[in-house]
């Protein structure tokens, strides 16, 4: 089956195609289901042995069962109108696409469908950094956001130029920049990850392993610069108290990543986890492991691990190394890529290579799933956000699980992201308008586990 990239998509009771219009201008091949005004009929779509076979399923069952109008009609021609939302119900239980998307009146109830989690409810969410080029200074290439314990700071890792950045979580206000391009203290070489520490300490992790921590409160002096590990570093995590978890990834024969504890004032010699036997990293083709994937540490110092590969996991390992639980979702299908993604990230590589002088593989296997998660990260209430990579270009879907593992919502948001952080109450995105044009966003978190992220 060959088909438009976004996906595939079902569309029930289409009428006229107003509905599906909307999903047609934004890249989605449409297939169209039976409808009243054309002769058709819901009751004899028939869609068992069909399961997979759509990424999503939209639909606007007739209103007038539950319009404000309907017992006036009642009353006076003793007509009731039927209610068709069962059989949408029906045919996406049969189909079990990826996502679907009902629409009606709002008197009209939610479809429920097993294995689906329904939410009507909708996040206010708006740019705290608006994404426009003459913010002073302009995000011009943003890499990483986290916020200060207390709420009241934003940071974000920047990287052109390599400077860290402090807004004012409240109004967005910039405030003040920490650091530079260099190999002195203070400074940054190749920067890759951000974390802000219980204590309110950030951390910028350079990809020699160098750590440049800066204090919180008013002054964000430079505190010092530790050489962490060896191999090339990729990841920093506030884990419990005053502590940092530095991940290396090793290059061969060793091929590993290692995780190391970090405080303000040493770095342990030797890692406290190995990933040697997490699944979804076993090399393939005879290539090396894939040690590109998301993490997060909680305030309890445990690990959450997102390895790569078909399957949706989360890994929980303990602060000594031990494998505590796997948090799954196999509703979910697996991501493959396409060709032109295969490629894409095979002259990424390449690029990398020549920007380190040295020249790139003759061969580049690259895996044939996408990863399921792409950013991890853990609220003050325990609760895990993950970043997932199921939104489709110019969009995003946050999964999120409670302290123990078990999923409970997912946001929807209207434009893609990069990153995200979150207080007991907000969560703040580094994100992209449709325009390509970075900024920050921001949303009050509701009572109970929000549903849907909108701009």
């Amino acid at each position: 089956m060959s088909y438009n990239a976004r996906g595939l998509v079902l569309s029930l009771f289409p009428g006229v195609g107003m509905f599906d219009h909307g999903f047609e201008e934004q890249g989605f091949a449409l297939v169209r289901g039976p409808d009243t005004i054309f002769g058709g009929d819901i009751h004899r779509v028939n869609c068992r042995g069909l399961t997979g076979r759509f990424d999503g399923i939209i639909g606007g069952s007739p209103c007038q069962r539950f319009s404000g109008l309907a017992n006036l009609v009642k009353i006076k021609t003793g007509r009731e109108f039927p209610n068709l939302i069962p059989e949408f119900e029906r045919i996406v239980g049969e189909l079990r696409p990826l996502w679907w998307l009902h629409e009606n009146v709002p008197r009209a109830p939610i479809p429920t469908v097993d294995g689906y989690h329904e939410v009507d409810r909708v996040l206010d969410l708006h740019w705290l950094v608006p994404p426009a080029a003459d913010q002073d200074p302009p995000l011009a290439a943003p890499l990483a956001l986290d916020v200060s314990p207390d709420g009241r700071a934003i940071y974000v890792l920047e990287l052109l130029p390599p400077e860290l950045r402090v807004y004012d979580a409240g109004d967005g206000r910039f405030l003040r920049r920490l650091g530079r391009d260099g190999e002195g203290p203070g400074e940054y070489r190749h920067p890759r990850s951000l974390a802000v520490n219980r204590d309110g300490v950030a951390a910028v992790l350079s990809m020699n392993g160098r750590l440049t921590l800066w204090s919180g409160g008013q002054d964000h002096s430079s505190l010092r610069t530790i050489q962490t590990a060896s191999g090339v570093a990729s990841e920093v995590l506030a884990a419990r108290g005053d502590t940092f978890v530095v991940k290396t990834d090793v290059f061969p024969p060793a091929d590993v990543s290692e995780f190391r504890r970090v405080t303000p004032d040493t770095a342990l010699p030797e890692p406290f986890f190995v990933d040697d036997a997490v699944p979804g990293t076993e090399p393939t083709s005879g290539s090396f492991r894939n040690h590109a994937y998301a993490v997060a540490a909680t305030p309890e110092g445990q690990l959450l691990l997102a390895p790569p590969g078909p399957d949706y996991l989360i890994i929980r390992i303990g602060s000594d190394g031990e494998r505590l639980q796997t948090i799954r979702r196999p509703e979910v299908p697996p991501l493959r890529r396409s060709a032109d993604e295969i490629e894409e990230l095979r002259e990424r590589v390449r690029k990398g290579f020549r920007s380190m002088g040295r020249p790139p593989p003759a061969v580049i296997p690259v895996p044939e799933h996408r990863s399921h998660i792409a950013r991890l990260a853990v609220a003050p209430d325990l609760t895990i956000w993950a970043l997932t990579q199921r939104g489709v270009e110019g969009a995003a879907i946050i999964d999120v699980f409670s302290a123990d593992g078990e999923f409970a919502a997912s946001y929807v948001v209207a434009f893609s992201v990069a990153d995200l952080a979150l207080t007991s109450d907000a969560i703040f995105l580094l994100a992209k308008s449709r325009l390509d044009v970075p900024g920050i966003a921001a949303a009050e978190r509701p009572d109970g586990m929000p549903a849907s992220v909108t701009e």
